[in-house]
């Protein structure tokens, strides 16, 4: 028997294909693509976590009259003296935030680091619970997060028009006018994390739908006449082939 007609009588040959061969592929291809899924949530919520912190959403360049950046609720400006930056702002009083517009992003931007820290930790339910269920509280909670953290990026402009902000960045700053400022790298990531949330939560629907689609379809509906039960008691699925009917028999 030479190497084509070998082909063509074993399991891998393509003549030989079966349901059961075809949804392990997409098993396996599945899970790959989860564990992608699960790997870029977990950067979503560490990007979420550093915009919320780090002050340096706006700052000052080379052409503001001051030195200073800004966060969400922390704000650091250069002291009379030029020997250093002094910060203000903390969570714990919100009337040290400067701006109505800076506490509803604070609050808008926590609330997504909440909802991104959420749908990390109950990932372990893929062990307890159904896996398309689990994925779509993940994908729901990542929406909400992405769109809480879009109203953020929308709203934190709205305060550019208080005066310490126009102490560094000039008379020209107001809403939605950064003067003589610019925006800095927090911002940017914040939006990148908005984009982010995006293509993960739409991910997360995908995965379970598919989960929903293949499951009971293969695993789960028992009384398909053509399903037989093996010896050790499980479902073997229609169209499998076994090896001692896969030379010549069938073909």
């Amino acid at each position: 028997m030479n190497m084509w007609q070998h082909d063509r009588y074993s399991n891998n040959s393509p003549l030989y294909r079966t349901e059961s061969d075809d949804l392990k592929v997409e098993m396996k291809n599945s899970r790959a693509i989860a564990v992608l899924w699960g790997v870029f949530s977990v950067c979503f919520c560490i990007i979420d976590c550093v915009v919320f912190f780090q002050p340096h959403w706006l700052g000052d360049t080379k052409d503001s009259p001051g030195t200073g950046y800004f966060g969400l609720w922390k704000y650091c400006q250069l002291i009379q003296d030029g020997q250093g930056v002094t910060c203000a702002g903390t969570l714990s009083d919100f009337t040290q935030i400067p701006s109505v517009a800076f506490r509803i992003t604070t609050v808008l931007v926590g609330l997504s680091v909440a909802l991104s820290i959420v749908s990390v930790l109950i990932m372990p339910m893929f062990c307890f619970v159904n896996t398309s269920t689990t994925f779509h509280i993940c994908g729901w909670l990542q929406a909400l997060s992405g769109m809480t953290l879009l109203g953020g990026c929308l709203v934190y402009p709205a305060g550019w028009n208080i005066s310490i902000v126009q102490d560094v960045c000039g008379p020209l700053a107001g809403e939605y006018s950064q003067g003589n400022c610019a925006i800095r790298w927090a911002f940017v990531l914040a939006g990148i994390g908005v984009a982010d949330s995006v293509v993960l939560s739409i991910l997360a629907f995908v995965l379970g739908s598919y989960y929903v689609k293949m499951l009971p379809k293969n695993y789960l509906n028992s009384k398909v006449p053509s399903e037989k039960m093996s010896r050790a008691g499980s479902i073997v699925p229609e169209g499998y082939a076994p090896s001692h009917y896969s030379h010549g028999y069938g073909f």
